[in-house]
């Protein structure tokens, strides 16, 4: 079985940590690095394509991939296990090492759960990690930041079209609720609230409405399984940042981000009301600009300039590149739940 995987780009390699370890596959791994804070890093993982075409997307800025099978990608995750318990053990060796353990798996893409047998592949993945941390787990667990219940946390992102479509069938997600040492994830990232939005954000002549609904549809399916190892979490993929206002060319951008009175909408409201109600919480993304400085954030916004404002900052000091709680932004008063 063989998957296209994109390489890390400028902003995910970590050129200094591989030469510093001497890492065997400097220079031909398949796995990124996103910073954290301080010494911590997140592996991360991109598959190439996408059943979508965001305008706003953030990840359309590399097209270097190649096709790997599951033990390629399997051995890039080992030689990467092996690389930081060098660094934790033997070159830095840091008073505090759960800071400078992996502090989690980011499957991100594209969209990496585009058809049935892209999500073979990664629920394979995630098998072959499960044993591995369950044959020699001291090891293994020397060098991953685990959760209370000794679980190493994967976050997987989707845009649940294929789950809410029902090419992904309820009882195949099942499996991903049934490890022994992996907490999974699953990021269902909608793109808006309202189908004009979401169309918008898409590029109106190239919007395929039904996905809306599937996207709502997938979230509907998943509420009601039960938390073991799969945690379901919806976040609002594009949202105002400290940075950017979103906007669209026929819609303001303090309209972009409120409920309407059409079925899809509604359903929206409702199911996200239910996530929320269940303690799984709702988030947004930020949008933002590759890089952090100010000509990238420059260059990106020029770009888009049909999608963004930069004037009367909506949320001014929400931080970007960040999964935030709802409740920490504006979007707060949308939800008249009960105490």
């Amino acid at each position: 079985m063989l998957q296209e995987i994109k390489f890390p780009n400028q902003y995910n390699q970590c050129p200094s940590f591989c030469k510093k370890t001497d890492c065997a596959l400097h220079g031909n791994c398949v796995f990124g690095f996103n910073r954290i804070f301080g010494g911590a890093r997140e592996l991360r993982l991109d598959f190439n394509r996408c059943n979508l075409q965001c305008e706003l997307c953030w990840s359309n800025n590399n097209d270097l991939s190649s096709l790997f099978t599951v033990e390629d990608v399997f051995k890039n995750f080992v030689e990467c296990i092996f690389t930081n318990h060098k660094y934790i053990y033997e070159i830095v060796k840091p008073n505090k090492i759960e800071t400078f353990k992996l502090q989690s798996l980011q499957i991100i893409g594209g969209e990496p759960l585009i058809s049935f047998d892209r999500f073979q592949f990664i629920l394979e993945f995630l098998k072959k990690i499960d044993d591995l941390l369950t044959e020699n787990f001291e090891y293994y667990s020397s060098s991953l930041k685990l959760d209370s219940s000794k679980r190493f946390r994967v976050k997987l992102f989707t845009n649940g079209i294929t789950i809410g479509n029902g090419k992904i069938k309820l009882e195949k997600i099942k499996a991903l609720n049934q490890f022994n040492h992996i907490r999974v994830d699953l990021l269902v990232s909608i793109k808006g609230f309202h189908e004009e939005g979401f169309c918008a954000l898409q590029g109106d002549t190239s919007c395929n409405k039904d996905y809306f609904e599937h996207q709502i549809s997938c979230l509907e399916k998943l509420v009601s399984l039960p938390q073991h190892t799969l945690y379901v979490q919806p976040v609002l993929g594009f949202y105002h940042s400290n940075h950017f206002n979103i906007k669209a060319p026929q819609i303001d951008a303090e309209n972009m981000f409120i409920f309407n009175e059409t079925p899809l909408s509604r359903r929206l409201y409702n199911i996200l009301k239910d996530y929320i109600l269940k303690g799984t919480g709702f988030f947004v993304e930020p949008v933002h600009a590759l890089g952090k400085n100010e000509k990238a954030i420059n260059e990106f916004y020029l770009q888009k300039q049909s999608y963004l404002e930069r004037l009367n900052l909506i949320e001014s000091d929400l931080k970007s590149n960040s999964k935030t709680d709802y409740r920490k932004t504006k979007l707060k008063c949308l939800f008249t739940l009960k105490p």
